[in-house]
């Protein structure tokens, strides 16, 4: 078999069946994939619906009943999966009836990782807790459908495509591009570097699993999720960087295109620190500084339009043996900025209080060195970005400027 979507559902009933639905029409043959399910300890009606629910592919469900994280329903379906291909999906979305053909056809060879479109979205039923964003979003396209609001307000759950919608693929015209700085990050990046990604040094970013795919025995090799990550996020980039780092390539396609459901969020902003937490304390080595330059982001202190350059610079500077120890004092004062900004509950691991308190950094560096190895790098390497990098670090640790002052 060619490929095996991988679909982890959540109390998404009805969104979940929209997504099943548009993968009957696929215009891709019915017996070179199969789609499983993973019911992750829903408490609606998924498992009746999943029962009911007549396929033209090969479908089958998993079902848990404690939902102990999506790393672990997802990494249920890998190791269930029979196809060459993983394509993974979420409940809450709905592909266009090219979607698998496109995904196969992208895979040239076994080491490619292929990322479609993540920021398209539509809003299949009205629900009544809708808040932010998604009420903001939601009013800006309203008027497609054609309703009034008292109708909206007087039911929690309001359908707004009909499965006629899905099938006819007239569900794309009430589709619209996520407006967020993540996103726009991203469309800069392909502007920049194109669908090859050439030159980016963190293609893994675009490593999304509500649409993207990669071959099984890649997978294995680099050893599936990581269940650790029980709560929302990252999951997805903790992988992703595995499977760059064992040498896959990465593309994005833009013809793969997958529409995301809104709904209510089931997720915390808590759950996002404490897996950022995670993977800073999971990744925090010179290998995988690319990981913590991105986790960086937190802090805003790093410019985030220039980190591909100095991930350029820390790629030439980790080959010349003296200037190594500057990359380890980078990454310590990451570290210290880090705890800054957020501390964990240390009795019971489960909370990240947001904070910022100014302490003094516990250990101590060789300032004049650093000044002196940076201006080598400076005048003779021609590599200014990780070094205004650093001393942008150190200004805001031990509040001296090392471009204005000389030790």
């Amino acid at each position: 078999m060619r490929a095996s979507v991988i679909i982890p559902a959540y109390n998404a009933c009805e969104r979940l069946y929209y997504n099943l639905i548009a993968l009957n029409n696929q215009n891709y043959p019915s017996n070179e994939f199969e789609v499983i399910v993973i019911n992750n300890g829903s408490s609606d009606k998924t498992a009746k619906m999943l029962s009911q629910f007549h396929a033209n592919y090969r479908l089958l469900t998993i079902t848990l009943v404690k939902n102990r994280g999506i790393a672990y329903a997802r990494n249920k379906g890998i190791l269930k999966a029979v196809g060459e291909i993983l394509i993974f999906h979420d409940s809450d979305m709905i592909a266009t009836r090219d979607f698998i053909k496109n995904h196969t056809e992208a895979h040239e060879d076994t080491n490619m990782v292929v990322c479609g479109s993540c920021w398209r979205r539509v809003y299949s039923y009205y629900y009544k807790n809708l808040r932010g964003y998604l009420m903001e979003n939601f009013n800006k396209i309203k008027y497609k459908y054609n309703i009034k609001n008292q109708y909206l307000n007087n039911r929690d759950k309001q359908r707004l495509l009909t499965k006629e919608q899905i099938l006819d693929g007239s569900f794309i015209d009430y589709s619209f591009d996520l407006n967020m700085p993540f996103i726009f990050s991203l469309k800069q990046v392909i502007e920049k570097h194109g669908e090859e990604l050439v030159g980016y040094n963190f293609p893994w970013r675009f490593f999304i699993t509500n649409n993207c795919s990669v071959y099984k025995e890649n997978i294995m090799n680099v050893g599936l999720f990581d269940q650790k990550i029980k709560r929302y996020g990252f999951e997805d980039y903790d992988l992703g960087i595995r499977l760059h780092k064992f040498g896959c390539k990465y593309i994005f396609k833009d013809n793969i295109i997958s529409v995301h459901q809104e709904h209510p969020t089931n997720y915390t902003r808590d759950d996002v620190w404490y897996n950022l937490y995670y993977m800073c304390e999971k990744y925090n080595s010179s290998h995988f500084v690319d990981m913590l330059l991105v986790c960086s982001n937190m802090c805003r202190v790093i410019d985030q339009s220039l980190m591909n350059d100095i991930m350029n610079d820390i790629k030439q500077i980790s080959q010349i043996d003296k200037y190594k120890e500057l990359i380890e004092v980078f990454i310590t004062l990451l570290k210290v900025l880090r705890n800054r900004y957020y501390k964990k509950d240390v009795p019971n691991g489960k909370k990240i209080i947001l904070q910022y308190k100014k302490s003094e950094p516990n250990f101590n560096i060789d300032l004049q060195k650093i000044q002196e190895q940076g201006k080598e790098i400076y005048e003779e390497l021609g590599l200014s970005h990780f070094i205004e990098s650093l001393y942008t670090l150190i200004k805001d640790v031990y509040d001296i400027d090392l471009i204005n002052v000389s030790l």
